[in-house]
């Protein structure tokens, strides 16, 4: 699978007539629904979360060791290689999502995500260290020059449109939680997963904005 994903090729996308919306977020790492109302969707592996505990304890046993010591160098080498397989394994996760959907659809719309401003509005650490955990920032400049190789077409929806804020069944207005998964219609009064409506309206964003 993972040779499939990441090997780069020359060939023609699969569904060359397919255009696909998608959304990127944390809980899952991206997804998208194309325009044959296909949906898939790629989670996050979150690698630093997963190994935040470790890091942690070696981050404690480095503090408690002689500077040049022996000990301290192999702390310090141990650190060092949790945070290189981190920033491997979220790479790893960019490349194989981006080479997929390179390969697979003729159209991809995607989001223009402000970081920066995502990282002011939650102040909260954990948010923000959850926000680079994910590699959100190097999704767009992967896909775009990855699907710049293989002739696919990438459209930057508005940074401004509000995909997760309105019901793509009856334009109403969701309301919930500002990280709620589930949002609800003030129209219809249906609840509705966040990332799902989100990729279909960045999908039919040309048609609907």
């Amino acid at each position: 699978m993972r040779d499939k994903l990441a090997s780069p090729t020359n060939q023609a996308p699969s569904k060359p007539t397919t255009r696909a919306g998608v959304d990127l977020g944390l809980g899952s790492f991206v997804t998208v629904t194309d325009s044959n109302e296909d949906r898939i969707v790629f989670s996050n592996p979150a690698p630093l979360r997963a190994s935040i505990t470790e890091l942690k304890r070696t981050q404690k046993q480095l503090s408690r060791r002689i500077p040049r010591s022996h000990g301290y160098e192999r702390a310090k080498t141990k650190l060092n290689r949790l945070y290189r397989k981190s920033t491997s394994m979220r790479r790893e996760n960019v490349h194989q999502v981006t080479r997929y959907l390179v390969d697979t659809y003729g159209e991809i719309k995607i989001e223009d995500l402000n970081i920066a401003a995502m990282k002011q509005s939650m102040r909260r650490r954990a948010f923000r260290r959850s926000l680079a955990d994910a590699g959100l920032g190097a999704f767009g400049p992967t896909l775009t020059y990855k699907a710049k190789r293989a002739k696919v077409k990438v459209v930057v929806v508005d940074r401004y449109f509000p995909s997760s804020q309105i019901h793509h069944n009856c334009t109403g207005k969701l309301t919930g939680a500002k990280l709620a998964t589930r949002l609800t219609c003030d129209t219809c009064h249906v609840e509705v997963d966040r990332d799902e409506n989100a990729s279909f309206n960045i999908r039919d964003w040309s048609d609907i904005s």
